[in-house]
């Protein structure tokens, strides 16, 4: 549980909910 592309993806979806 070191490297989780599925993880990177919602850091990435989240911020660009936030940045809008």
């Amino acid at each position: 549980m070191a490297h989780d592309p599925n993880h990177h993806m919602l850091l990435a979806i989240l911020e660009e909910e936030g940045n809008t």
